[in-house]
């Protein structure tokens, strides 16, 4: 089932006159075959960076053990951690899959710099954290990258 992201206007438009079907999350509805995930307005944003301190928790290898493996992997000089969180993060829009589970070595979280899900957190390499929160904020979400300049 194809899946769409839309602002609640936008999904009072498109299901106008239609037979919806409602799920328990009152934020996902179903018309005409699509799934529609309703972006809540209200949804709080935030945008941080990692603390090195917490690299062995969060990646599993201290700060410098990370630094090697990003410039190893992608020649990435800047091993900073962004983490972005909302209410419901929609992984699918910015982690690519590999044998049946989100992997960061797929095409798109190389392109959007995603490292893993933690929670209720996302990890995103600093590199390309702009990328991710573009495709995000394209879908309806509003990460502020002005936060992103704060963090750094």
């Amino acid at each position: 089932m194809e899946t769409r992201y839309i602002s609640p206007e936008k999904f009072s438009k498109v299901s106008k006159g239609k037979k919806v079907i409602h799920y328990p999350n009152e934020w996902i509805k179903d018309v005409n075959g699509i799934r529609y995930h309703i972006v809540n307005p209200n949804m709080e944003y935030k945008i941080s960076e990692l603390e090195q301190k917490s690299y062995p928790w969060y990646l599993g290898m201290t700060f410098d053990d990370y630094s090697k493996t990003v410039k190893e992997m992608f020649g990435d000089d800047d091993a900073r951690v962004f983490v972005l969180e909302c209410d419901w993060f929609p992984t699918e829009l910015v982690a690519g899959i590999n044998n049946g589970r989100y992997s960061n070595t797929s095409s798109l979280s190389r392109k959007t710099g995603w490292i893993r899900t933690f929670g209720a957190i996302e990890l995103f390499r600093a590199e390309m954290v702009k990328e991710a929160i573009s495709i995000l904020n394209k879908h309806g979400f509003k990460f502020d990258m002005s936060q992103l300049r704060k963090a750094v």
